[in-house]
């Protein structure tokens, strides 16, 4: 995808990662002067075989509820089952 500088970029193993809105990692964005690097940061524990998680949403997306959260993904496909999601379903099914 274009970034607002006009280049665009091709990060084989930042695509892996797929959106929870509880991760366990983050997408940091550095620039060296020479271009621009993506890094993977863990901000939870993640065991060996756990999926890598990172958030698709801005900070405030994720404060909002998850009916609002699940609007938002569903412009890109996305229908999220995270654990967050599903916990804050099950509560108001109550």
């Amino acid at each position: 995808s274009g970034d607002r500088d006009g280049f665009s970029g091709l990060y084989l193993t930042l695509s892996r990662a797929n959106h929870s809105c509880s991760p366990n990692a983050l997408r940091s964005d550095r620039n060296n002067g020479m271009g621009s690097r993506k890094d993977l940061i863990a901000i939870k524990p993640i065991n060996p075989g756990d999926e890598i998680t990172i958030s698709y949403l801005t900070e405030e997306m994720l404060a909002e509820s998850s009916s609002q959260r699940l609007g938002h993904l569903r412009s890109w496909g996305i229908a999220c089952q995270c654990g967050a999601c599903r916990a804050q379903f099950e509560l108001t099914r109550c």
